[in-house]
């Protein structure tokens, strides 16, 4: 009997909690609690038809629904899309036409508000919240830029001093790369440059922050920025990029890590070599001081101990740094070879250079190593 009482007691007040909903409508509205929608599009142009994919994130605590897409602050309202939907994430695609866009800007609008209504399913009166996406409006892509000076970065290059993204250096020489940057408008740039150092690059490379990197850029459409002083301590292969910050709502909406450098970064590698032992030997080179085709056989004395040879070509600039353009490793024996079509491709017709051996132990050690001699390149 007492379980009876006790269901009656709960039935009763499911039902009060249920008149409660219908009596107060505003908790049934309360049911979507945020909505957001965003597009990797930004403005619309009348000299073309636009696609455009917009992306709406809803939270709610229960079953909601939106009907159609509209553009609310123009006279009159249009209606963009009369689908229904009652997913909480979900994207759409909504094509404009040309003739629809430069029919607002001749109507003085320069941008336009699209916008979903997310609503409790069951709720009344519908309520809800609004999820709305700005889109800016332009007669082409060109005076778009220059209407609203978007910052947009069109390409990036990451070069050593070389002016390319290889380059060897000695243990403890200082070393920076540049990153070129071609960019349209004017606005903020903001990036990290990443470093992945030994031990980690022969697998998945691990990164790590050397630098955050903020600046304002202006009309120039180009600049060159010089990175923090890299590592050298430790011999061996690295890896360096730099990660441009994706500035969109996607992310932000998401909890994406904007720095994630999925498809916004660029990269460069460089080798460190391993510092010279105590008792390095002084090996003899040939050709020196002379012309060189592709035929010109190099040739070294040996070295007690060597397991491998590597032959580097450098560009002198008149200082005592030097521009590693390219090498090759060799075996034991015999030490002599003929440049191969690889290196001889990296090198000018008429280029001075400068060439040199190392002898590497099993250990990647440099027990070996001959002065640099100059050398003309005349193929």
């Amino acid at each position: 009997m007492k379980s009876v009482i006790t269901n009656n007691r709960h039935t009763v007040f499911l039902s009060y909690l249920l008149i409660a909903a219908l009596v107060v409508p505003s908790i049934a509205a309360a049911a979507v609690t945020s909505a957001k929608g965003y597009s990797a599009t930004k403005v619309l142009y009348a000299n073309r038809n636009n696609t455009v994919s917009i992306r709406w994130n809803v939270l709610t605590t229960s079953d909601q629904l939106s009907t159609g897409v509209n553009v609310v602050n123009t006279l009159p309202t249009v209606n963009l899309s009369l689908a229904t939907s009652n997913q909480a994430n979900f994207a759409e695609t909504l094509s404009i036409s040309s003739d629809q866009v430069k029919s607002w800007l001749d109507n003085g609008y320069r941008a336009i508000i699209v916008r979903r209504n997310f609503a409790n399913s069951v709720g009344l009166p519908v309520g809800g919240i609004n999820a709305d996406v700005r889109f800016s409006l332009s007669e082409s892509s060109l005076t778009g830029v220059r209407e609203r000076s978007d910052f947009a970065v069109q390409r990036m290059q990451l070069v050593f001093s070389n002016q390319t993204g290889m380059t060897i250096v000695d243990h403890n020489e200082p070393l920076q790369a540049f990153l070129n940057i071609s960019y349209s408008g004017l606005g903020l740039l903001e990036g990290q440059w990443q470093i992945a150092e030994p031990g980690s690059t022969e697998g998945l490379p691990i990164y790590r922050i050397l630098r955050n990197e903020s600046r304002t850029l202006s009309q120039l459409q180009h600049t060159r920025l010089t990175s923090p002083t890299l590592p050298t301590t430790k011999p061996g292969r690295y890896l360096l990029r730099f990660c441009l910050k994706e500035r969109n709502d996607a992310n932000r909406i998401n909890n994406v890590d904007p720095y994630n450098c999925s498809n916004t970064s660029v990269s460069a590698g460089y080798e460190v070599m391993p510092g010279k032992s105590r008792n390095i030997e002084s090996i003899q080179i040939q050709p020196a001081q002379q012309s060189i085709d592709s035929n010109t056989i190099f040739e070294w004395s040996s070295v007690k101990g060597a397991v491998v040879y590597q032959l580097q070509i450098f560009k002198p600039d008149g200082t005592d740094n030097l521009h590693f353009v390219t090498g090759m490793l060799l075996p034991q024996k015999p030490q002599q070879t003929q440049l191969s079509k690889l290196v001889q491709g990296k090198l000018s017709a008429g280029h001075q250079y400068l060439w040199r051996i190392n002898a590497l132990n099993q250990y990647g050690g440099i027990i070996g190593q001959s002065d640099k001699a100059l050398l003309v390149y005349n193929p």
